[in-house]
């Protein structure tokens, strides 16, 4: 039985191992997203204020006037927390029946309203701006759409199993004084040549951050592979997933009766109210969003309820034509299932405990690099030692043979 687990973990492995590269390697450039975008891209990261003191414009007459740009185009998404000397950033898609911009990010001077910067986000072609946005493609899809999104989640699916083999192979077959012959596998034998230093440095190094490596390879399950998570995370601990998709209308409601100014004094409201009713608070509003597909409203907050540094997933949804609150959702505290899946969230992008823990996270896609290099390294040394043991057999054969004839 150990002799198949030990082969399918060596070709799991030997599939994982390529993409398990990518998504090392761009993991640890992810956890210093914003940095490295603000070197390489700094006009979309800083604005000087013209004076001492000065206001950013109201958020909604900047998001009106980008959607006046273009009539063919809709701005959903309004920024409720702008960091003071930021550009303003807004999402921009076509309306159902146009062709698309040409751009779908606008960054616009929250001084004076001006343009800063128009991208396609992840158009390398645009230079510098896009580096880190194409990353994060790599990172989740290899940059190929829907079908490298269920490739790279059908790969952690296959990490998340080999989790387990992995660790299981560690341990040492036989009873009696089982933790102390499990102990050399946490150790480094580094007078013992390069080949016994890669062995050890491939399972120890798994040991030593199993948890970790654990957490991102089912979180990435969760990311990109939900047929799969979802049924797997209610049979274990009865996950809900909070639903934040509504039925569509017959036909997109693009000019809502309620506009964002109104729809966000209504939501502000209510989610007050809401925190008071449920006891929870508020700490800073994130954003507001709308789809016109649905005729709802969406606004976002970051509250007590929130994991995380930044993230702000505490929401609230309104329905656009009559101002009716259709659902609020809150990241924890709601059921067992989601909230576990918004820890998961959470420590796979490092939104936890600060600037130690994107320290970890960098460090850790650098260990997924480093064991899937060493994994291939053993698989490459086997194999040469395989085939030469191959080579040697009609060899060995002959001489036998010739010392029974001259016997």
């Amino acid at each position: 039985m150990r002799r198949f687990w030990v082969l399918a973990h060596r070709y799991i492995g030997l599939v994982m191992a390529g993409f398990l590269i990518v998504a090392g390697a761009t993991g640890a450039l992810i956890a210093f997203y914003h940095e490295l975008e603000a070197a390489l891209a700094p006009q979309l990261h800083h604005v000087a204020a013209p004076h001492a003191g000065a206001q950013p414009l109201d958020p909604f007459a900047l998001r009106d006037a980008v959607a006046a740009r273009d009539p063919n185009t809709n701005v959903l998404w309004v920024d409720l927390h702008q960091p003071p000397e930021t550009p303003a950033t807004f999402s921009v898609e076509a309306k159902p029946g146009a062709a698309p911009p040409a751009f779908d990010e606008v960054f616009v001077n929250p001084y004076d309203g001006s343009i800063v910067a128009e991208r396609r986000y992840g158009d390398l072609s645009q230079g510098a701006m896009n580096v880190m946005p194409f990353v994060y493609q790599l990172h989740y899809s290899l940059a190929a759409g829907v079908i490298g999104t269920y490739l790279f989640g059908f790969v952690a699916l296959l990490w998340t199993i080999d989790c387990f083999i992995g660790a299981y192979l560690t341990f040492p077959r036989g009873s009696g004084r089982w933790f102390a012959r499990w102990r050399p596998a946490w150790g480094l034998r580094t007078q013992s040549g390069a080949a016994k230093f890669t062995f050890d440095l491939h399972r120890a190094g798994g040991l030593w951050v199993w948890a970790m490596l654990f957490v991102f390879a089912w979180s990435s399950v969760a990311f990109n592979l939900h047929e799969v998570y979802r049924p797997v995370m209610k049979l274990a601990v009865g996950y809900e997933e909070p639903r934040r998709d509504f039925p569509a209308l017959a036909a997109p409601l693009d000019a809502p009766p309620i506009d964002f100014r109104d729809a966000h004094r209504r939501l502000q409201a209510a989610m007050i109210a809401r925190a008071a009713q449920d006891g929870f608070t508020i700490h800073h509003e994130r954003l507001i969003h709308y789809d016109p597909g649905a005729g709802v409203y969406g606004y976002r907050v970051k509250s007590s309820r929130d994991v995380g540094d930044t993230l702000g997933n505490t929401m609230l949804f309104m329905d656009a034509r009559d101002g009716r609150m259709l659902r609020f959702i809150a990241p924890t505290g709601q059921n067992l299932g989601a909230s576990i899946t918004t820890w998961l969230f959470a420590l796979h992008m490092g939104q936890v405990f600060g600037l130690p823990f994107r320290i970890f996270v960098c460090l850790m896609g650098l260990v997924a690099v480093m064991l899937s290099v060493t994994g291939v390294l053993i698989w490459l040394r086997k194999r040469r030692a395989r085939i030469v043991r191959r080579r040697n057999v009609p060899a060995l054969a002959m001489r036998a043979a010739r010392e029974r004839v001259d016997a």
